[in-house]
């Protein structure tokens, strides 16, 4: 349960373990590997990380029951734990995602190189790894060395390789199963069709690097071998802003089906690696760090992901804090008279936008009016909640039975004893209660327009206001030069009407005849 709603976290989806044979430059201690993950993690702040290797999900495997394993855990981390006791709840707290990552039998050739089209599929951690290994790997069929379609387990590659070396003596210097794995040969066609199963409906996401796919010219013969790949692709491993761009067009949904968000990563084989971003160009996403969240991406990208070094919402939120509520706690006094209890609530809270949803009766004016109160609002008049009438009531002050806190991203912290107390201070915020609302609009005149005027000349800069205390001397400062020159423009554009129209009149005949009489 995330309680403050969706927001911009670290996601790194490639990461590779000691069980990428193909490129591992870990070792393999695992014990190590676990304790480098984590740690690093934890510095970089990513919250979510694909735990990726080749053809298989043994990495994913094997890091979920270390982190079944208490004791385990309790020994890898033993000097963490002794400097900070929380460190294994920051473990535990970053999300880990099943990823395989396949090469398939379609070959582009990539600076001089022949190199098969890879794609990555990351899976939704509530699949049990039973099922991948079972209802996905189990059912994918490589050619072996008689063309045969063979089973994708560990001993068929291992004899595949074996076979691979008897002909080809400059690979003996390798092992059997690594010599498998890079010579397998699989049809994408195989992929996409396993996962037509309905246990991975909703549960899957198919993303592609783009380093090699790219090198097929959409005007080539491979055309479609191209498209096939991104019509079946939920996004792709770019940091290039041209594909960033393409992936959120309208026309790019329409030709591919969906929206192609990029994805950036570190793709790492080694410690050293670990969370470098591609060119310096972070992942982040809007979301709950679940893999719901991250299909989240595929239906809304331009809300929900960014590639680079900081989405613009936190950048503002960071040079602004003191614009930004961050929790608000609502509870009973120790000497409270009465016994019902209304609110026992510590919320906290987004700095986008905030939807309060429930049934009628269910506190939604009320939170709403305690905000505006600990904000100290002078537009208190129009709560709803904290009225003489409802929870003000001079019999019962229950009011006076609560306290709240209010605190700001900056630090501040705004203390009340009692939610009956009269508001003296400047407003922090703007506070436009619903009854409030209902008569601006009623009114059917322009206050309701001056209100909202009224609030976006509080959110400009001091220093853009231009020394003008309105919006709307704002815009009249700013538009006056700008109707001078269009009225100045209009002038000039008549005049040069007005010449035309005499120098077209020059080429009629009864001005010639008027020049050669005179």
């Amino acid at each position: 349960m995330f309680k403050r709603g969706s927001e911009w976290r670290l996601w790194d989806l490639q990461v590779h373990t000691p069980y990428s044979l193909l490129n591992n430059q870990f070792g393999n201690d695992w014990d190590e590997y676990t304790k480098q993950l984590f740690k690093r993690a934890i510095e970089n702040e990513i919250a979510v990380i694909g735990i990726t290797d080749y053809y298989t999900i043994k990495g994913y495997e094997t890091l979920k029951n270390i982190l079944a394993n208490e004791t385990k855990l309790n020994s890898i981390f033993e000097q963490e734990i002794k400097r900070d006791k929380s460190f294994l709840d920051k473990v535990k707290n970053i999300k880990i995602l099943p990823c395989i990552e396949f090469r398939f039998k379609d070959v582009v050739v990539n600076r001089g190189r022949d190199n098969k089209i890879e794609t990555n599929i990351i899976f939704s951690d509530e699949l049990s790894v039973e099922d991948i290994k079972n209802k996905f790997l189990s059912e994918i069929k490589f050619l072996n060395e008689n063309s045969e379609k063979t089973s994708l387990n560990d001993y068929n590659i291992e004899e595949f390789g074996k076979k691979i070396k008897e002909v080809q003596p400059e690979l003996r210097n390798k092992s059997d199963y690594v010599v498998g794995l890079e010579m397998l040969s699989i049809e994408f066609e195989n992929i996409t069709d396993v996962l037509k199963n309905s246990i991975f409906k909703d549960r899957y996401m198919i993303l592609i690097p783009e380093d090699d796919i790219t090198t097929i010219n959409w005007s080539s013969s491979a055309h479609m071998t191209r498209k096939k790949y991104y019509k079946a692709a939920s996004g792709l491993f770019s940091v290039n802003e041209n594909s960033i761009k393409w992936g959120l067009k309208e026309e790019t949904k329409t030709e591919f089906a969906t929206y192609k968000p990029c994805f950036s990563c570190s793709d790492c084989h080694k410690f050293d690696e670990m969370f470098k971003f591609k060119s310096g160009k972070k992942c982040w996403i809007k979301a709950d760090p679940t893999f719901d969240g991250l299909l989240q991406v595929t239906f809304q990208p331009l809300e929900r992901i960014y590639v680079g070094e900081k989405p613009e919402k936190l950048k503002q939120v960071n040079n602004k804090k003191y614009y930004y509520m961050d929790r608000i706690y609502i509870g009973k006094n120790a000497h409270a008279k009465n016994s019902d209890t209304w609110f026992s609530s510590d919320i906290p809270l987004n700095p986008g936008l905030i939807a309060i949803i429930g049934n009628k009766g269910s506190g939604k004016s009320a939170l709403a009016d305690i905000l505006g109160y600990m904000s100290d609002s002078h537009n208190m008049i129009n709560a709803s909640f904290l009225t003489k009438e409802r929870f003000r009531k001079e019999d019962k002050k229950y009011a006076d039975d609560y306290q709240s806190k209010l605190f700001w991203k900056d630090g501040r912290k705004v203390e009340k004893n009692s939610l009956d107390e009269d508001i003296t201070n400047i407003q922090n915020a703007e506070y436009l209660p619903q009854k409030y609302i209902e008569e601006l609009c009623n009114e059917l005149n322009d206050k309701f327009q001056k209100e909202i005027n009224n609030v976006i000349f509080s959110y400009i800069d001091v220093a853009d206001k231009n020394q003008c205390a309105t919006l709307e001397e704002l815009i009249t400062k700013k538009t006056t030069d700008i109707d001078y020159k269009i009225k100045k423009y209009r002038n000039d554009v008549e005049a040069i009407n007005k010449q035309i129209i005499e120098l077209e009149g020059k080429f009629s005949t009864s001005y010639r005849k008027e020049i050669e009489l005179n």
